[in-house]
């Protein structure tokens, strides 16, 4: 595959997951789906051991210790990053998780579709806009 294709690839991915960055800056907690409802307060708690000391699944760490740890210390390193703001720690994930996502689809159909350059850029698009 020349060099120039490949730009072209990472650029419209590029191009695609700074969109979704773009559009989920400033949003609110309610654009969230129920489990980071529950993720946030996670690392929150993680952050700040004092706080809801009276309620009864994060009073303690233990409870919720073993969940999903590789994404709750990933959003707590992004949130140390951003000075504390869960949401923009979120964005800056998702951004990662869309370049790879979008780089991921691609080439699988580029392997699969026998290096149709064009066949796997179009259907990794389409496939990442319907799953």
């Amino acid at each position: 595959m020349r060099k120039k294709l490949l730009c072209l690839v990472v650029t419209i991915n590029l191009f695609i997951a700074a969109s979704f960055f773009i559009s989920n800056i400033g949003v609110g907690y309610s654009r969230l789906s129920s489990d980071l409802h529950n993720i946030i307060p996670m690392c929150i708690k993680f952050d700040q051991p004092e706080l809801f000391k009276n309620d009864l699944y994060l009073n303690d760490l233990d409870n919720f210790r073993y969940y999903t740890p590789f994404f709750i210390q990933t959003l707590r390193f992004f949130s140390k990053l951003t000075n504390g703001d869960y949401l923009l720690s979120l964005n800056i994930i998702s951004f990662i998780a869309h370049i790879i996502y979008g780089l991921s689809w691609f080439f699988l159909c580029y392997i699969l579709f026998k290096k149709k350059f064009w066949l796997a850029l179009i259907l990794s698009i389409l496939l990442r806009g319907i799953i």
